[in-house]
């Protein structure tokens, strides 16, 4: 009865300072936010088609997160088979599995009423395709089709979400913060998601099958790398050198020489073979090679995600905070009005 009482404690405990992280987490994040619009540096700018520099200001912003709507975003979760999200965790319950990410075709944003674009009140509709480059150019007659990220659209595809990825640099801290509250699982795992789920919403995540991708993701992460995340909590994002002790998640599994390695594989495009859900320059020496946390969360939860959500800052041209030598550059000119 002591042991089982001091583990009750213990787990308390742990949930307490998560929830008081997860607080933390939110206020320092507002604060950013509140110092970046008062010294009106929100974000970076972006190289237009035309070599004009557009200023996102607050404006900017505010269009996209609270003036967009995706006609047909139930479309879109239907292709990624995500319609129940609310119920149903599309992740594998073992590892070795094959994912189908078609990075032949993109992610493209058609506008269906353009016109509002130079509205300041009226709600700008649009629609999310999935198209090859070639079908694009042949759908995009009167100019009102846009690539909003390379590989196909996903949950996370829509531009509401979009605002967030440009206005906040850093993602990881804030969600991490979130998925700590996983841990309340132990004693309630309703009240858990509940909180999670909230914490993903007050980050900025707008679409509710958004916010649950990530959900999804951050309790895989934290089932199949809880250990050596904590062991690396402090460690850079990239590590060039393997030490002795490190674990390449990302090199291919070999059930004696990489045991722990990458099991999951992704099929590329339809006529193409599975291969390594990592890249090679992911697990060997280099400027590129990520941390071992990273790496066990790269292969174990990264291929379902990227399905899924669609929407990555890689995949979207955004700096993030892994340095890859393979980033795209996206013009994010929608043509707005607050965009000059």
């Amino acid at each position: 009865m002591t042991t089982l009482r001091g583990v009750v404690v213990l787990v308390l405990a742990v949930a307490a300072a998560a929830c008081v992280e997860a607080a933390q987490a939110e206020a320092t994040l507002a604060e950013e936010k509140a110092n970046l619009r008062a010294m009106n540096l929100v974000a970076e700018t972006t190289q237009a088609r035309d070599g004009r520099m557009l200023s996102w200001d607050e404006a900017c912003y505010e269009t996209l997160k609270t003036r967009t709507s995706c006609e047909n975003l139930d479309e879109v979760l239907s292709a990624v088979d995500f319609t129940s999200y609310e119920t149903v965790d599309p992740y594998p319950e073992e590892q070795g599995y094959v994912t189908e990410i078609d990075e032949t075709q993109n992610c493209y944003v058609e506008f269906v009423n353009p016109e509002a674009r130079e509205s300041d009140t009226e709600t700008i509709r649009y629609n999310l395709l999935t198209l090859s480059p070639s079908e694009a150019t042949s759908q995009n007659t009167s100019g009102t089709v846009y690539l909003t990220h390379v590989t196909p659209c996903g949950a996370c595809s829509t531009l509401e979400d979009l605002a967030l990825y440009l206005n906040v640099t850093d993602l990881t801290s804030p969600v991490r913060q979130c998925a700590a509250l996983h841990v309340l699982g132990i004693i309630s795992p309703e009240r858990a998601k509940t909180m999670v789920l909230n914490c993903l919403e007050n980050v900025g995540f707008t679409q509710p099958s958004c916010r649950y991708i990530w959900y999804y993701n951050t309790r895989s992460t934290l089932n199949e790398c809880a250990s050596v995340c904590l062991a690396y909590s402090s460690a850079p994002n990239n590590d060039p050198v393997k030490n002795f002790y490190d674990v390449n998640y990302c090199a291919p599994y070999r059930a004696f020489w990489n045991p722990l390695g990458c099991k999951n594989k992704i099929q590329r495009a339809p006529d193409a073979s599975p291969d390594n859900a990592c890249k090679d320059f992911q697990y060997e020496n280099g400027e590129y090679r990520l941390n071992s946390c990273l790496q066990c969360d790269e292969c174990r939860s990264g291929p379902i995600f990227q399905k899924v959500a669609g929407r990555t800052r890689r995949d979207s041209g955004i700096a993030s905070q892994i340095a890859r030598p393979d980033s795209v550059e996206i013009d994010h000119d929608y043509g707005f009005a607050c965009a000059v």
